[in-house]
């Protein structure tokens, strides 16, 4: 029964320090909404259509859905040829939004997509360029 016992308080000990030794800055507010555009385009191009819904905002889910967020996406393809990958760009802060630019980078033809998150990290905006 110690030995559990001393189990559990080790165990206990190493999450608390594993978590207590991270950057004293943490994750930065801009690096998190980076993170959320770059996941949700992540989202698009896996097909995970339904995952990338969650991220819309209250406005955007009722201006696209499931299946026209997949079609826009198959259109993309079809025009640009299959994704390659995705490389972050830059980031403006505009009020309380945030617009991520992000090089999508397709076998035909490279496009800039620009996600827009809000201050609730949601996308907010989606356009291609």
């Amino acid at each position: 029964m110690k030995k559990w016992w001393l189990l559990i308080v080790i165990l206990h000990m190493s999450v608390l320090f594993v978590a207590c030794s991270g950057n004293d800055e943490g994750i930065t507010e801009d690096e998190e909404k980076i993170a959320l555009a770059v996941t949700f385009i992540e989202q698009l191009a896996d097909g995970n259509f339904d995952l990338a819904t969650e991220y819309l905002d209250e406005e955007m889910s009722e201006v696209i859905s499931t299946n026209e967020l997949e079609q826009l996406w198959g259109d993309i393809l079809i025009e640009f040829g299959a994704f390659v990958e995705q490389e972050y760009d830059s980031t403006e802060v505009m009020d309380d939004l945030t617009v991520v630019f992000i090089d999508g980078l397709f076998e035909v033809n490279d496009v800039m997509f620009s996600v827009t998150v809000n201050e609730s990290n949601e996308v907010s905006g989606f356009f291609i360029r």
